[in-house]
């Protein structure tokens, strides 16, 4: 048999998913302690190749990584749980939503593997969010022309 010789890194990066976004589902769910001793939970993340099959990437919610851990409450439909400061790692099997990935690889002595970048919060959460625009006054079009500023 005749083969093309790699280096682990080099099988390394042929196994993983360019960034972007991709649709993910919580595969596994569990309450950790981090390194510095704070509550976290665990997530097992299944990725969804565009051409089939999947990857399984791993990530951690914690208060310290507060984007990360909002952005995922919203996504995968648990707003309210955040809102509430409680968050239950036997809820969140099952949840799907859409991650961004980027590839971590600035650890040399490791080789290049997949990170979950973000969470991304559906257009329609979004909506709900936002305030609602104020409408302009007199004041903040200044037409009165009193306050020129030269």
């Amino acid at each position: 048999m005749k083969f093309t010789p790699k280096t682990a890194r080099e099988i390394a990066e042929d196994g993983l998913l360019p960034k972007g976004r991709y649709d993910a589902e919580v595969k596994t769910a569990e309450d950790a302690v981090s390194t510095k001793g704070n509550p976290m939970i665990k997530i097992h993340m299944r990725v969804f190749r565009p051409s089939g099959g999947e990857a399984h990437i791993y990530d951690y919610l914690m208060e310290a990584a507060a984007y990360k851990l909002r952005n995922f409450c919203y996504a995968v439909g648990l707003g309210t749980c955040y809102e509430e400061g409680t968050l239950r790692a036997e809820d969140l099997p099952r949840r799907s939503c859409e991650i961004e990935l980027a590839i971590d690889d600035k650890n040399k002595d490791y080789p290049p593997k997949n990170v979950i970048k973000d969470y991304i919060i559906p257009y329609d959460v979004v909506k709900k969010e936002a305030p609602p625009k104020k409408q302009a006054t007199a004041e903040d079009l200044n037409t009165d022309g009193d306050d020129i500023p030269f």
